[in-house]
């Protein structure tokens, strides 16, 4: 699907396409992390003191995906572009998952997901798991959802509420994730949790 979708972009537009088209469908963690530019945004234009034959996109991606075409291309692919393709389709299955092994693991801030599992073990009450979930943006629906995955075995896990969190990070950027959470907890009355895991320093 990728490939074939590819073959009607060019390569000044592809990967901003691609970047726009994995936000715009939820995956903005996976944009975030597979498409980082040396220079400002990739959409936006840069202009070159009115020059019309330079009044062009010259922002290079540090990722290119890798080139599938027989025709000639001006992009070179990094080492890790052939992975890149892969990565979508692999993460795109992966959160359709219930399990609660998240794709999430395979980036980087492995430090956060440590967090992500914290918060899970000390938000254990029904009330306030629905309380946590709905600051995070979850419908009722989906909440009871996790819920019931904590109650699956005969003992009470965090597995549903830890993986509602690791989907919710999903929505999240590297530099949104943390501020994210800590202002959710707050609101959903965990203010003791948020200063344990996020002190003011931080």
């Amino acid at each position: 699907m990728l490939r074939d979708w590819r073959e009607r972009q060019t390569n000044l537009t592809e990967q901003a396409a691609l970047k726009t088209a994995l936000e715009q469908s939820g995956q903005i963690r996976l944009a975030d992390d597979l498409f980082t530019f040396t220079e400002g945004d990739p959409t936006t234009p840069h202009k070159n003191n009115g020059d019309p034959e330079q009044d062009q996109d010259v922002t290079t991606p540090l990722m290119l995906l890798p080139n599938t075409t027989n025709s000639p291309s001006t992009a070179t692919a990094t080492p890790a572009a052939a992975a890149a393709a892969a990565a979508i389709t692999t993460t795109i299955t992966a959160t359709s998952n219930t399990d609660v092994t998240s794709s999430t693991s395979n980036y980087p801030q492995k430090d956060f997901d440590d967090i992500l599992e914290e918060v899970a073990k000390r938000v254990r009450k029904n009330l306030e798991i629905d309380k946590l979930g709905r600051k995070l943006g979850f419908s009722p629906e989906d909440i009871e959802g996790y819920n019931a995955t904590n109650h699956k075995s005969q003992n009470i896990t965090y597995d549903g509420t830890l993986q509602m969190l690791r989907d919710w990070r999903e929505r999240q950027t590297n530099l949104t994730e943390r501020a994210a959470l800590k202002n959710a907890l707050e609101q959903s009355g965990k203010n003791r949790l948020a200063d344990d895991l996020f002190p003011s320093s931080q």
